[in-house]
């Protein structure tokens, strides 16, 4: 039996945080001392979407 699997690679997640972010739709804050992010999973995941076609490069 054989199968294909996903690629699992998460190197370009950075770059998909910061062009989110730049969207607007993201709130940076404190929570006690750490910097943290607020925002809309269900934006967040329209904007992977939408952008993962767009900046991956094939495996």
């Amino acid at each position: 039996m054989t199968f294909t699997d996903v690629a699992t690679d998460s190197d370009d997640f950075a770059d998909l945080g910061e062009d989110f972010e730049h969207t607007g739709a993201v709130t940076k804050g404190m929570v006690g001392q750490a910097v943290s992010r607020l925002f809309a999973a269900d934006k967040a995941v329209a904007h992977a979407v939408a952008w993962f076609p767009l900046n991956r490069k094939p495996a």
